[in-house]
Protein backbone atom coordinates (compact mmCIF):
# COMPACT_ATOMS: atom_id res chain seq x y z
CA UNK A 1 0.00 0.00 0.00
CA UNK A 2 0.72 3.08 -1.11
CA UNK A 3 0.72 6.29 1.39
CA UNK A 4 1.87 10.13 0.37
CA UNK A 5 1.88 13.65 2.32
CA UNK A 6 -0.06 15.82 -0.35
CA UNK A 7 1.59 19.25 1.02
CA UNK A 8 -0.65 21.66 -1.38
CA UNK A 9 -2.50 23.60 1.55
CA UNK A 10 -5.61 24.53 -1.07
CA UNK A 11 -6.21 20.84 -1.73
CA UNK A 12 -8.36 19.31 0.70
CA UNK A 13 -9.04 15.95 -1.33
CA UNK A 14 -11.66 14.80 -4.27
CA UNK A 15 -12.68 18.12 -5.32
CA UNK A 16 -16.73 17.80 -5.79
CA UNK A 17 -16.80 14.01 -4.37
CA UNK A 18 -14.23 14.48 -1.75
CA UNK A 19 -14.24 15.93 2.11
CA UNK A 20 -14.12 19.50 2.15
CA UNK A 21 -13.93 21.16 5.98
CA UNK A 22 -17.52 22.77 5.58
CA UNK A 23 -16.77 24.36 9.49
CA UNK A 24 -19.81 23.70 11.20
CA UNK A 25 -20.05 23.48 15.07
CA UNK A 26 -20.37 20.08 16.52
CA UNK A 27 -19.65 18.35 19.67
CA UNK A 28 -19.26 14.68 20.57
CA UNK A 29 -19.10 12.46 23.37
CA UNK A 30 -17.21 9.47 23.21
CA UNK A 31 -17.75 6.16 24.65
CA UNK A 32 -16.74 2.88 23.04
CA UNK A 33 -17.17 -0.61 24.54
CA UNK A 34 -14.46 -3.22 24.00
CA UNK A 35 -16.73 -5.58 22.42
CA UNK A 36 -18.34 -7.05 19.48
CA UNK A 37 -21.91 -6.35 19.01
CA UNK A 38 -23.77 -9.85 18.36
CA UNK A 39 -27.18 -10.86 17.05
CA UNK A 40 -27.24 -9.24 13.42
CA UNK A 41 -28.98 -10.60 10.80
CA UNK A 42 -27.31 -10.32 7.46
CA UNK A 43 -28.44 -11.34 4.23
CA UNK A 44 -25.90 -11.57 0.56
CA UNK A 45 -24.71 -9.06 -1.60
CA UNK A 46 -22.53 -5.88 -2.28
CA UNK A 47 -23.26 -2.56 -1.35
CA UNK A 48 -21.03 -0.35 1.27
CA UNK A 49 -20.74 2.91 2.92
CA UNK A 50 -17.97 4.59 5.01
CA UNK A 51 -17.98 7.01 7.39
CA UNK A 52 -14.85 7.86 9.17
CA UNK A 53 -14.74 9.59 12.33
CA UNK A 54 -11.68 11.35 13.52
CA UNK A 55 -11.02 12.93 16.84
CA UNK A 56 -8.63 14.82 17.90
CA UNK A 57 -6.65 17.60 19.96
CA UNK A 58 -6.29 21.00 19.14
CA UNK A 59 -8.26 21.62 16.42
CA UNK A 60 -11.67 23.61 16.53
CA UNK A 61 -15.24 21.18 16.57
CA UNK A 62 -15.48 20.72 13.09
CA UNK A 63 -17.63 18.51 10.84
CA UNK A 64 -16.97 17.13 7.60
CA UNK A 65 -18.51 15.38 4.59
CA UNK A 66 -17.88 13.32 2.04
CA UNK A 67 -19.45 10.64 -0.30
CA UNK A 68 -18.41 8.25 -3.18
CA UNK A 69 -14.69 7.10 -2.12
CA UNK A 70 -12.68 4.00 -1.80
CA UNK A 71 -9.80 5.79 0.05
CA UNK A 72 -9.31 9.17 1.72
CA UNK A 73 -6.87 11.68 2.79
CA UNK A 74 -7.37 13.94 5.70
CA UNK A 75 -6.47 17.73 5.47
CA UNK A 76 -3.47 18.21 8.05
CA UNK A 77 -4.72 18.29 12.32
CA UNK A 78 -2.59 18.97 15.45
CA UNK A 79 -1.72 16.70 17.82
CA UNK A 80 0.61 17.87 21.16
CA UNK A 81 1.93 20.48 18.43
CA UNK A 82 2.09 18.51 15.54
CA UNK A 83 0.73 18.19 12.07
CA UNK A 84 -0.10 14.77 11.12
CA UNK A 85 -2.50 13.54 8.13
CA UNK A 86 -4.92 10.53 8.50
CA UNK A 87 -5.10 7.89 5.12
CA UNK A 88 -7.68 5.52 5.03
CA UNK A 89 -8.31 2.72 1.90
CA UNK A 90 -11.10 0.18 1.83
CA UNK A 91 -9.95 -2.77 -0.86
CA UNK A 92 -11.62 -3.90 -3.21
CA UNK A 93 -13.91 -0.78 -3.88
CA UNK A 94 -16.58 -2.80 -5.34
CA UNK A 95 -17.99 -6.22 -4.70
CA UNK A 96 -21.15 -8.22 -5.57
CA UNK A 97 -22.57 -11.36 -4.55
CA UNK A 98 -20.59 -13.11 -7.42
CA UNK A 99 -16.82 -12.05 -5.43
CA UNK A 100 -16.49 -12.86 -2.04
CA UNK A 101 -12.92 -11.98 -1.94
CA UNK A 102 -11.53 -11.35 1.60
CA UNK A 103 -12.00 -7.10 1.98
CA UNK A 104 -9.37 -5.23 3.69
CA UNK A 105 -9.68 -1.93 5.82
CA UNK A 106 -5.76 0.18 5.62
CA UNK A 107 -5.28 3.21 8.15
CA UNK A 108 -1.93 5.22 8.65
CA UNK A 109 -1.28 8.26 10.76
CA UNK A 110 1.72 10.06 9.16
CA UNK A 111 3.24 12.92 10.49
CA UNK A 112 2.81 15.52 7.55
CA UNK A 113 6.20 17.89 8.28
CA UNK A 114 8.96 14.59 8.20
CA UNK A 115 6.67 12.12 5.90
CA UNK A 116 7.48 9.50 8.90
CA UNK A 117 4.47 6.79 9.91
CA UNK A 118 3.09 7.50 13.80
CA UNK A 119 3.55 4.65 15.73
CA UNK A 120 1.90 3.14 18.39
CA UNK A 121 -1.32 4.31 17.47
CA UNK A 122 -5.21 3.30 19.13
CA UNK A 123 -7.76 3.28 16.48
CA UNK A 124 -11.71 3.02 16.68
CA UNK A 125 -13.25 1.11 14.82
CA UNK A 126 -17.52 1.66 14.43
CA UNK A 127 -19.32 -0.06 11.92
CA UNK A 128 -23.08 0.00 11.25
CA UNK A 129 -25.61 -1.36 9.06
CA UNK A 130 -29.37 1.31 9.54
CA UNK A 131 -29.93 0.56 13.46
CA UNK A 132 -27.64 -2.63 13.82
CA UNK A 133 -24.12 -2.48 15.11
CA UNK A 134 -21.64 -4.46 13.69
CA UNK A 135 -18.51 -3.67 14.70
CA UNK A 136 -17.70 -1.21 17.71
CA UNK A 137 -13.92 -1.51 19.64
CA UNK A 138 -10.59 -0.26 20.04
CA UNK A 139 -7.41 -1.77 18.03
CA UNK A 140 -3.84 -0.31 18.93
CA UNK A 141 -0.89 -0.98 15.99
CA UNK A 142 2.74 -1.15 17.28
CA UNK A 143 3.94 -0.17 14.23
CA UNK A 144 1.59 2.13 13.43
CA UNK A 145 -0.20 1.47 10.31
CA UNK A 146 -4.11 -0.79 10.89
CA UNK A 147 -4.90 -3.13 8.48
CA UNK A 148 -7.87 -5.23 9.21
CA UNK A 149 -8.76 -7.77 7.06
CA UNK A 150 -12.45 -8.87 6.75
CA UNK A 151 -13.95 -12.56 6.19
CA UNK A 152 -17.24 -12.50 5.85
CA UNK A 153 -19.65 -15.16 6.68
CA UNK A 154 -22.85 -15.89 8.13
CA UNK A 155 -21.55 -17.29 11.22
CA UNK A 156 -20.88 -15.23 14.38
CA UNK A 157 -18.76 -12.77 15.03
CA UNK A 158 -14.50 -13.51 16.00
CA UNK A 159 -11.69 -11.88 15.93
CA UNK A 160 -8.08 -13.07 15.30
CA UNK A 161 -4.54 -12.77 13.69
CA UNK A 162 -3.75 -10.14 17.19
CA UNK A 163 -1.18 -9.96 19.55
CA UNK A 164 -3.02 -9.71 23.12
CA UNK A 165 -6.38 -8.06 24.22
CA UNK A 166 -5.95 -5.64 27.28
CA UNK A 167 -7.22 -2.69 28.88
CA UNK A 168 -10.49 -3.43 26.38
CA UNK A 169 -8.21 -2.62 23.26
CA UNK A 170 -7.25 -5.56 20.82
CA UNK A 171 -3.17 -5.08 20.06
CA UNK A 172 -1.20 -5.75 17.43
CA UNK A 173 2.71 -5.72 16.73
CA UNK A 174 2.01 -5.92 13.33
CA UNK A 175 -1.02 -4.24 12.61
CA UNK A 176 -2.77 -6.88 10.91
CA UNK A 177 -5.55 -8.13 12.57
CA UNK A 178 -8.68 -10.36 10.97
CA UNK A 179 -12.23 -10.01 11.66
CA UNK A 180 -14.59 -13.04 10.97
CA UNK A 181 -18.23 -12.80 10.31
CA UNK A 182 -21.43 -11.66 8.98
CA UNK A 183 -19.64 -8.04 7.64
CA UNK A 184 -19.80 -6.00 4.59
CA UNK A 185 -22.53 -8.98 2.90
CA UNK A 186 -25.78 -7.13 2.44
CA UNK A 187 -26.46 -4.34 -0.25
CA UNK A 188 -26.99 -1.05 1.24
CA UNK A 189 -25.44 1.73 3.20
CA UNK A 190 -23.21 1.02 6.29
CA UNK A 191 -21.75 3.57 8.66
CA UNK A 192 -18.12 2.98 9.03
CA UNK A 193 -16.09 5.18 11.52
CA UNK A 194 -12.92 5.38 12.15
CA UNK A 195 -11.09 7.47 14.68
CA UNK A 196 -7.29 8.15 16.17
CA UNK A 197 -8.13 7.51 19.83
CA UNK A 198 -4.69 6.90 20.88
CA UNK A 199 -1.19 8.21 20.95
CA UNK A 200 1.59 7.02 22.72
CA UNK A 201 2.72 9.31 25.82
CA UNK A 202 -0.64 10.69 26.21
CA UNK A 203 -2.91 9.44 28.71
CA UNK A 204 -6.92 9.27 28.79
CA UNK A 205 -9.43 7.35 30.59
CA UNK A 206 -12.52 5.45 28.29
CA UNK A 207 -14.91 3.62 30.38
CA UNK A 208 -12.76 3.27 33.08
CA UNK A 209 -9.66 2.08 31.27
CA UNK A 210 -6.86 3.99 30.91
CA UNK A 211 -5.17 4.27 26.90
CA UNK A 212 -2.48 6.58 25.28
CA UNK A 213 -5.26 8.92 23.76
CA UNK A 214 -5.61 12.45 21.96
CA UNK A 215 -9.10 12.36 23.05
CA UNK A 216 -10.45 15.93 24.01
CA UNK A 217 -14.32 16.68 23.90
CA UNK A 218 -14.20 20.49 24.07
CA UNK A 219 -11.41 20.11 20.34
CA UNK A 220 -12.99 17.21 17.88
CA UNK A 221 -12.75 17.04 14.01
CA UNK A 222 -15.54 14.62 13.42
CA UNK A 223 -15.19 13.61 9.44
CA UNK A 224 -18.31 11.33 7.97
CA UNK A 225 -17.30 9.96 4.26
CA UNK A 226 -18.88 7.73 2.20
CA UNK A 227 -17.63 4.83 -0.10
CA UNK A 228 -20.38 3.02 -2.42
CA UNK A 229 -19.51 -0.56 -3.62
CA UNK A 230 -21.56 -2.07 -6.02
CA UNK A 231 -24.97 -4.27 -6.12
CA UNK A 232 -25.51 -5.68 -9.23
CA UNK A 233 -28.22 -7.61 -10.37
CA UNK A 234 -28.41 -9.63 -13.51
CA UNK A 235 -32.41 -9.20 -15.09
CA UNK A 236 -33.24 -11.55 -17.66
CA UNK A 237 -35.45 -10.01 -20.62
CA UNK A 238 -37.81 -10.77 -23.42
CA UNK A 239 -37.46 -8.09 -26.65
CA UNK A 240 -38.92 -9.32 -30.06
CA UNK A 241 -39.61 -13.17 -29.17
CA UNK A 242 -35.41 -13.42 -27.72
CA UNK A 243 -33.95 -14.10 -24.89
CA UNK A 244 -31.57 -10.83 -23.48
CA UNK A 245 -29.78 -10.47 -20.41
CA UNK A 246 -29.00 -7.15 -19.12
CA UNK A 247 -26.23 -6.40 -15.76
CA UNK A 248 -27.74 -2.78 -14.04
CA UNK A 249 -24.86 -1.90 -11.39
CA UNK A 250 -25.19 0.68 -8.35
CA UNK A 251 -22.24 2.28 -7.11
CA UNK A 252 -24.53 3.82 -4.35
CA UNK A 253 -26.97 2.01 -2.67
CA UNK A 254 -29.64 -1.28 -2.92
CA UNK A 255 -31.38 -1.59 -6.53
CA UNK A 256 -34.89 -2.41 -6.64
CA UNK A 257 -38.12 -2.40 -9.28
CA UNK A 258 -35.44 -3.23 -12.14
CA UNK A 259 -38.08 -2.80 -15.65
CA UNK A 260 -38.05 -2.90 -18.84
CA UNK A 261 -41.19 -1.23 -20.96
CA UNK A 262 -40.85 -3.14 -24.62
CA UNK A 263 -42.86 -0.82 -26.28
CA UNK A 264 -40.98 2.56 -25.37
CA UNK A 265 -37.71 0.76 -25.39
CA UNK A 266 -37.26 2.42 -21.82
CA UNK A 267 -35.21 0.04 -18.75
CA UNK A 268 -35.81 1.60 -15.69
CA UNK A 269 -34.93 0.61 -11.44
CA UNK A 270 -34.52 2.66 -8.62
CA UNK A 271 -32.31 2.93 -5.56
CA UNK A 272 -33.11 4.48 -1.88
CA UNK A 273 -31.90 8.29 -1.31
CA UNK A 274 -32.48 11.25 0.82
CA UNK A 275 -33.07 14.16 -1.16
CA UNK A 276 -32.80 16.26 2.38
CA UNK A 277 -31.39 19.66 1.10
CA UNK A 278 -29.88 20.40 4.41
CA UNK A 279 -27.84 16.74 4.08
CA UNK A 280 -26.82 17.21 0.77
CA UNK A 281 -25.51 20.90 1.26
CA UNK A 282 -23.01 19.44 3.91
CA UNK A 283 -21.19 16.86 1.59
CA UNK A 284 -20.29 15.96 -1.68
CA UNK A 285 -21.85 13.25 -3.62
CA UNK A 286 -21.88 11.36 -6.83
CA UNK A 287 -24.51 8.66 -7.92
CA UNK A 288 -23.23 6.88 -10.21
CA UNK A 289 -24.89 4.16 -11.92
CA UNK A 290 -24.37 1.69 -15.23
CA UNK A 291 -26.47 -0.94 -16.96
CA UNK A 292 -24.90 -2.89 -19.38
CA UNK A 293 -27.20 -3.70 -22.46
CA UNK A 294 -26.11 -6.53 -25.37
CA UNK A 295 -25.30 -4.85 -28.67
CA UNK A 296 -27.46 -7.35 -30.39
CA UNK A 297 -30.60 -5.90 -28.75
CA UNK A 298 -31.11 -3.55 -31.53
CA UNK A 299 -29.02 -5.82 -34.19
CA UNK A 300 -30.33 -4.02 -37.45
CA UNK A 301 -26.94 -2.47 -37.84
CA UNK A 302 -27.55 0.86 -36.83
CA UNK A 303 -26.02 3.28 -33.73
CA UNK A 304 -28.03 3.97 -30.98
CA UNK A 305 -27.79 6.83 -28.63
CA UNK A 306 -29.21 7.21 -25.25
CA UNK A 307 -31.05 9.14 -23.23
CA UNK A 308 -31.78 9.28 -19.39
CA UNK A 309 -34.04 11.19 -16.42
CA UNK A 310 -33.91 11.11 -13.19
CA UNK A 311 -37.60 10.99 -11.09
CA UNK A 312 -38.74 11.97 -14.81
CA UNK A 313 -36.03 14.82 -14.81
CA UNK A 314 -33.90 14.98 -18.10
CA UNK A 315 -30.07 14.51 -17.11
CA UNK A 316 -27.23 16.29 -18.81
CA UNK A 317 -24.81 15.43 -21.43
CA UNK A 318 -22.19 15.26 -19.30
CA UNK A 319 -23.55 12.79 -16.53
CA UNK A 320 -25.08 10.52 -19.43
CA UNK A 321 -21.78 8.35 -20.57
CA UNK A 322 -22.08 6.05 -23.58
CA UNK A 323 -19.43 2.86 -24.02
CA UNK A 324 -20.26 1.05 -26.94
CA UNK A 325 -16.99 0.04 -28.06
CA UNK A 326 -15.38 -1.38 -24.76
CA UNK A 327 -16.84 -4.79 -25.30
CA UNK A 328 -17.92 -6.53 -28.12
CA UNK A 329 -21.24 -7.89 -26.62
CA UNK A 330 -22.80 -5.61 -24.83
CA UNK A 331 -22.82 -1.63 -24.84
CA UNK A 332 -22.62 0.01 -21.50
CA UNK A 333 -24.18 3.80 -20.11
CA UNK A 334 -22.86 5.15 -17.28
CA UNK A 335 -25.06 7.54 -15.37
CA UNK A 336 -23.23 10.28 -13.06
CA UNK A 337 -25.45 12.59 -10.92
CA UNK A 338 -23.39 14.90 -8.78
CA UNK A 339 -24.14 17.03 -6.27
CA UNK A 340 -24.64 20.36 -8.45
CA UNK A 341 -27.58 18.68 -10.07
CA UNK A 342 -29.26 17.21 -7.56
CA UNK A 343 -29.57 20.40 -5.88
CA UNK A 344 -30.84 21.96 -8.76
CA UNK A 345 -33.55 19.45 -8.94
CA UNK A 346 -34.02 20.30 -5.07
CA UNK A 347 -34.09 23.54 -5.36
CA UNK A 348 -36.35 24.45 -8.37
CA UNK A 349 -38.99 22.28 -6.76
CA UNK A 350 -38.69 19.52 -9.20
CA UNK A 351 -38.40 16.89 -7.24
CA UNK A 352 -40.79 15.62 -4.58
CA UNK A 353 -38.72 15.03 -1.70
CA UNK A 354 -40.81 12.69 0.49
CA UNK A 355 -40.08 10.17 -2.37
CA UNK A 356 -36.88 8.87 -0.47
CA UNK A 357 -35.99 6.98 -4.28
CA UNK A 358 -33.64 7.65 -7.55
CA UNK A 359 -35.86 6.71 -10.12
CA UNK A 360 -33.50 6.46 -13.41
CA UNK A 361 -34.63 5.46 -16.79
CA UNK A 362 -32.98 4.93 -19.72
CA UNK A 363 -33.97 5.24 -23.50
CA UNK A 364 -32.53 4.00 -26.46
CA UNK A 365 -32.88 5.71 -30.22
CA UNK A 366 -31.38 5.33 -33.44
CA UNK A 367 -28.72 7.64 -33.89
CA UNK A 368 -26.25 9.67 -36.50
CA UNK A 369 -23.00 10.13 -35.28
CA UNK A 370 -21.62 13.20 -36.63
CA UNK A 371 -19.79 14.38 -34.24
CA UNK A 372 -17.54 13.43 -31.62
CA UNK A 373 -18.27 13.70 -27.63
CA UNK A 374 -16.18 17.24 -26.50
CA UNK A 375 -17.21 16.77 -22.73
CA UNK A 376 -16.29 13.93 -20.66
CA UNK A 377 -16.42 13.27 -16.69
CA UNK A 378 -14.86 10.83 -15.06
CA UNK A 379 -16.11 7.41 -13.42
CA UNK A 380 -14.87 8.65 -10.31
CA UNK A 381 -12.99 11.41 -8.18
CA UNK A 382 -14.91 14.08 -9.91
CA UNK A 383 -12.70 15.11 -12.46
CA UNK A 384 -13.93 16.92 -16.22
CA UNK A 385 -11.94 16.37 -19.42
CA UNK A 386 -12.58 18.87 -22.49
CA UNK A 387 -11.36 17.58 -25.89
CA UNK A 388 -10.83 19.80 -28.73
CA UNK A 389 -9.21 18.54 -31.86
CA UNK A 390 -6.96 19.83 -34.78
CA UNK A 391 -8.43 19.57 -37.09
CA UNK A 392 -11.90 19.97 -36.33
CA UNK A 393 -13.28 17.35 -38.37
CA UNK A 394 -11.41 14.23 -38.16
CA UNK A 395 -10.71 11.80 -41.23
CA UNK A 396 -9.20 8.54 -42.09
CA UNK A 397 -5.12 7.96 -42.53
CA UNK A 398 -5.06 11.89 -41.74
CA UNK A 399 -3.02 12.83 -39.12
CA UNK A 400 -4.89 14.38 -36.02
CA UNK A 401 -4.37 15.79 -32.49
CA UNK A 402 -6.39 15.77 -29.60
CA UNK A 403 -6.12 17.94 -26.88
CA UNK A 404 -6.78 17.37 -23.04
CA UNK A 405 -7.82 19.87 -20.33
CA UNK A 406 -8.56 18.59 -16.80
CA UNK A 407 -10.63 20.27 -14.50
CA UNK A 408 -12.32 19.86 -11.66
CA UNK A 409 -15.90 18.91 -12.40
CA UNK A 410 -17.92 20.36 -9.74
CA UNK A 411 -16.93 24.43 -10.84
CA UNK A 412 -14.77 23.94 -13.92
CA UNK A 413 -11.70 25.06 -11.44
CA UNK A 414 -7.93 24.31 -12.76
CA UNK A 415 -6.37 21.42 -11.12
CA UNK A 416 -3.50 22.30 -8.91
CA UNK A 417 -1.63 18.96 -10.28
CA UNK A 418 0.33 17.50 -12.97
CA UNK A 419 -2.17 14.63 -14.15
CA UNK A 420 -1.04 11.29 -15.58
CA UNK A 421 -3.11 9.78 -18.15
CA UNK A 422 -4.18 6.79 -20.59
CA UNK A 423 -6.00 6.67 -23.14
CA UNK A 424 -7.76 3.50 -25.15
CA UNK A 425 -9.83 4.01 -28.56
CA UNK A 426 -11.35 1.06 -30.10
CA UNK A 427 -13.66 0.39 -33.08
CA UNK A 428 -16.94 -0.70 -33.61
CA UNK A 429 -15.99 -4.11 -33.11
CA UNK A 430 -14.36 -3.52 -29.82
CA UNK A 431 -10.73 -3.80 -31.74
CA UNK A 432 -8.11 -1.33 -30.05
CA UNK A 433 -6.67 0.80 -32.11
CA UNK A 434 -5.00 2.94 -29.79
CA UNK A 435 -3.42 2.38 -26.05
CA UNK A 436 -1.25 4.23 -24.22
CA UNK A 437 -0.95 5.10 -20.56
CA UNK A 438 1.76 7.19 -18.36
CA UNK A 439 0.62 9.97 -20.43
CA UNK A 440 1.68 13.71 -18.48
CA UNK A 441 -0.39 16.92 -18.75
CA UNK A 442 1.45 19.80 -16.80
CA UNK A 443 -0.42 22.15 -14.28
CA UNK A 444 -1.80 25.09 -16.46
CA UNK A 445 -1.24 23.24 -19.78
CA UNK A 446 -3.29 20.91 -22.00
CA UNK A 447 -2.16 17.29 -22.43
CA UNK A 448 -1.63 16.44 -26.42
CA UNK A 449 -1.32 13.44 -28.48
CA UNK A 450 -0.94 13.01 -32.28
CA UNK A 451 -3.93 10.01 -33.60
CA UNK A 452 -4.74 8.29 -36.87
CA UNK A 453 -7.42 6.55 -37.41
CA UNK A 454 -7.33 4.00 -40.10
CA UNK A 455 -11.06 3.85 -41.02
CA UNK A 456 -14.11 5.85 -41.46
CA UNK A 457 -16.60 4.99 -38.77
CA UNK A 458 -17.55 5.33 -35.20
CA UNK A 459 -14.83 4.52 -32.08
CA UNK A 460 -15.12 4.72 -28.55
CA UNK A 461 -12.81 6.65 -26.50
CA UNK A 462 -11.18 5.76 -22.86
CA UNK A 463 -9.75 8.18 -20.96
CA UNK A 464 -7.87 6.33 -17.67
CA UNK A 465 -6.42 9.17 -14.74
CA UNK A 466 -3.81 7.59 -13.42
CA UNK A 467 -2.67 9.68 -10.81
CA UNK A 468 -2.12 13.48 -9.80
CA UNK A 469 1.23 15.05 -8.90
CA UNK A 470 0.05 17.97 -6.72
CA UNK A 471 2.55 21.21 -7.18
CA UNK A 472 4.39 21.02 -3.49
CA UNK A 473 4.99 17.60 -3.74
CA UNK A 474 6.83 14.85 -6.53
CA UNK A 475 4.57 11.95 -4.97
CA UNK A 476 1.86 10.55 -7.50
CA UNK A 477 -1.87 10.94 -5.52
CA UNK A 478 -4.11 8.42 -6.82
CA UNK A 479 -6.84 9.13 -4.79
CA UNK A 480 -8.97 10.77 -7.85
CA UNK A 481 -8.33 7.99 -10.30
CA UNK A 482 -10.69 7.01 -12.86
CA UNK A 483 -12.01 6.24 -16.62
CA UNK A 484 -14.02 8.69 -18.79
CA UNK A 485 -16.05 7.42 -21.55
CA UNK A 486 -17.21 8.67 -25.11
CA UNK A 487 -16.98 8.11 -28.39
CA UNK A 488 -15.44 9.91 -31.54
CA UNK A 489 -16.95 10.35 -35.29
CA UNK A 490 -14.18 9.98 -37.92
CA UNK A 491 -15.24 10.66 -42.32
Amino acid sequence: MSFKVRKDPLYLGKSAYRCIDRGMNHKMHVNIPSKLATGIIISSSFCLILAFLLSSTSVNQNKTYGDGLSEEQLPPFIVNDKRVVLYTKVIPSILTTQNTQDRFIEVRLVDYDTEETVRNVTYSIVLEKGNHQLIRDLFSSELGPLRIKVEPHSNYLKITNFTSHKDGIWHSQSGNITIQGPILLDPGLYHFSIGVIGLAGVNHTINNTSIQTVINDKNILKLDTWLSIADQINKHLVYNGTNYNVTVISYYDKLKNIKFLPNDRIFSWEIPFDWNISRIINQSIIVHQEIKIPRSFFNDGRFYGYNATVNNLSLGGRSVAVDPFSSKNYTTVHLLVNKQEILEFVKRHEIDTSDKVMLFRVSSTPRTISDSLKDLVTDSGGIYISLTWVPKKLEPNTPSTMYLTFLNAEDNSPLSADITYGIKITDERGNSVIERSGQTALFNQNGSQEIMFPRKGTYGIQIYVEGLSPLSTDSLDTNRNGIARGYLAVG
